[in-house]
């Protein structure tokens, strides 16, 4: 699998970086040695079960054990949804350094004790902090300045129950794991300063890997 993507990226950066001239504006649409800052949110889909990528399975059998009786666990909702900040310094008028911090969010999973009357209700959520390279692809009459991208770090699985009936139940664990990222998307710029931006990203960690859109603002300044 990581042979895979790695290639992948691979070929998209190649892509973006041997356009022909004549798909090139004439002149760079951003200025080197600038800085970007910008927030995001978005979707996320092909997520697993936080289940899958947090050792859930060692509570489950904890709580067993303290309560004597069984333990059911349901993820909840399909639904993930994601917030991120980035920050970004354009080394030339192609190449940006990207570092971001991206929340996704796992919607509603419970678990259900045989010995209480009602489930207990989570909070579960993945946090990735990555850095990585842009190329930004000026091509003429176009508004829109694409880019394909690349980036790895760390990612962190967090549970956390709520306040239950018995302190005892209360629990704040975490897992790490590495993680990359690669994909694209379009800067459309509504001022010299200020524009929108949207992305599709794939998104991968050990034995699992889905797809990321978002879309935000941006704003860019020099020094």
């Amino acid at each position: 699998m990581n042979v895979k993507f790695g290639l992948a990226c691979a070929v998209l950066l190649a892509w973006g970086m041997f356009q022909p001239d004549s798909l090139r504006a004439q002149q760079p649409t951003v200025q080197e040695r600038s800085f970007e800052a910008a927030v995001s949110a978005g979707f996320s889909g092909g997520v697993g079960s936080v289940d899958k990528f947090t050792d859930l399975a060692a509570l489950i059998a904890d709580l067993q054990t303290l309560t004597g009786g069984s333990v059911t666990f349901d993820p909840g909702s399909n639904s993930k949804w994601n917030l991120g900040v980035s920050g970004g310094y354009q080394i030339t008028p192609e190449f940006m350094a990207i570092g971001e911090i991206v929340k996704t969010r796992m919607v509603n999973p419970t678990l259900t004790l045989s010995s209480l009357p009602i489930p207990l209700q989570f909070k579960a959520g993945l946090l990735e902090t990555t850095g990585g390279i842009q190329y930004q692809i000026p091509i003429k009459n176009l508004k829109v300045t694409p880019f394909v991208a690349f980036a790895i770090g760390a990612a962190r699985s967090n549970v956390s129950l709520k306040a239950s009936p018995f302190k005892v139940l209360d629990v704040n664990f975490s897992n790490y794991h590495f993680t990359e990222n690669f994909g694209g998307g379009g800067r459309l710029h509504l001022s010299k300063s200020w524009g929108v931006r949207s992305e599709l990203k794939i998104v991968h960690i050990p034995h699992e890997t889905w797809v990321r859109i978002a879309g935000g603002i941006f704003y860019q300044f020099s020094r």
